[in-house]
């Protein structure tokens, strides 16, 4: 008999009786309607057994055995499940709602957004005009209505408030939305992040003048009687407030990386962010850029940096626990070209690519993990004009 399904992000793990016969071994037949045409699976003479890789969505599972003669049982009884997938730790902005990596562009001189979605390299760019740097605006990359597509949104510094364009009602102006939450003068940095796990994100900032964290969740409609706030980081010693999901849970944890002593400090949503179970991890020195992405596809936050002398990147992957023996490197980039650099996801497969963007040329250069990150496999995408003085959108 089939016992169950434990879900796990995109991985399924089913467990099942031993059939009291003699068999050979086993097969995993599923689909995602009631009587669609099965996908089967040989798993060998076991009697548990992960599905990985499947998008979201309802599951039909069933289980076969097999003998040595080719005779089949009839399937097991049928159980079904609903796969949920947590926020990637690291595409960047999508667009088009494909969880890939869509390279944006905003242009403070005009507030205009642009994009080349991923869905075709012919795909013609689309621009949206949204923000004004005359006030003070920052870009960011969020998804604030939950349809799994980019929206556009900015935070005004000289008012702290955010402005948002959903994409779920085809970026509407007379739909727009807006909250004040921020202070410029206290030294606030605005982040966009899921602190609720409802897969929305929710409104952050990071006072560096006390080193605090204040957040409005989407589940409570940002409203202002459900703030919180925990103190975490420290400006003087310049920390880098990053936001991440270093144990898997799909919220996110509070993380600063500390250029004094190059290390890692970071506070779990898991524990209620809990002091008394805060974690660090030296890495990186001094000149570094800090970055947060998925190296390892375990749908936890890695720990990487980009260092300018060399343009070269360097991670820890949290399914080594940060096992400096199992770091990563790659050389791409280069700070004399003024080279940004960037984590994401052009290729889908749920792992960081390593990406610097060039002013000069207004060009993305990339490397693909599904490709070992190969020179020979390296991407390229030109969006915009040389030296516009144009933002790269980052998460």
């Amino acid at each position: 008999m089939l016992g169950g399904a434990s879900l796990e992000a995109a991985t399924v793990t089913l467990a099942w009786d031993a059939n009291p016969d003699a068999v050979s071994g086993y097969r995993v037949r599923y689909r995602t309607t009631p009587t669609g045409t099965p996908t089967i699976v040989d798993v060998g003479n076991v009697t548990q057994f992960s599905l990985l890789g499947l998008r979201a969505g309802t599951y039909y599972f069933s289980v076969e055995a097999y003998g040595v003669g080719g005779l089949t049982s009839l399937p097991s009884n049928e159980i079904n499940a609903v796969l949920t997938l947590p926020v990637p730790a690291t595409t960047a902005p999508d667009f088009d709602g494909d969880l890939k990596t869509d390279p944006g562009l905003w242009q403070p001189s005009t507030g205009m957004w642009s994009w080349l979605p991923s869905a075709g390299t012919n795909t013609p760019a689309r621009n949206i005009q949204w923000g004004n740097a005359l006030l003070g605006d920052t870009p960011l990359a969020g998804d604030l209505d939950g349809d799994g597509v980019g929206d556009l949104v900015v935070w005004r510094a000289s008012t702290g408030t955010w402005y948002w364009l959903n994409s779920s009602n085809g970026f509407n102006y007379a739909a727009a939305g807006s909250k004040q939450w921020g202070n410029l003068s206290l030294g606030d940095v605005p982040m966009l992040a899921d602190i609720d796990g409802d897969r929305l994100s929710d409104l952050v900032v990071w006072r560096a003048s006390t080193g605090t964290w204040f957040w409005l969740t989407s589940s409570s409609g940002y409203s202002y009687a459900s703030m919180a706030s925990t103190q975490w980081g420290n400006a003087a010693m310049g920390d880098v407030p990053l936001v991440a999901d270093l144990d898997g849970d799909g919220r996110a944890d509070l993380t600063v990386w500390r250029p004094t002593d190059g290390t890692w400090y970071w506070l779990t949503s898991s524990s209620g962010y809990s002091y008394s179970a805060m974690a660090s991890k030296q890495w990186g020195s001094l000149g570094d850029t800090p970055m947060v992405g998925d190296f390892d596809g375990d749908h936890r936050t890695d720990l990487a940096i980009w260092r300018p002398s060399n343009g070269t990147w360097y991670w820890l992957t949290s399914s080594t626990a940060y096992a400096y023996a199992s770091g990563g490197s790659r050389q791409w980039g280069n700070s004399s070209l003024a080279d940004v650099p960037l984590l994401a996801d052009f290729d889908g497969d749920g792992k960081a690519d390593v990406c610097v963007w060039r002013a000069s040329t207004s060009t993305w250069y990339w490397l693909t993990s599904s490709s070992g990150y190969a020179y020979g496999s390296g991407v390229s995408r030109q969006l915009g004009l040389p030296n516009s003085g144009a933002i790269a959108i980052v998460k």
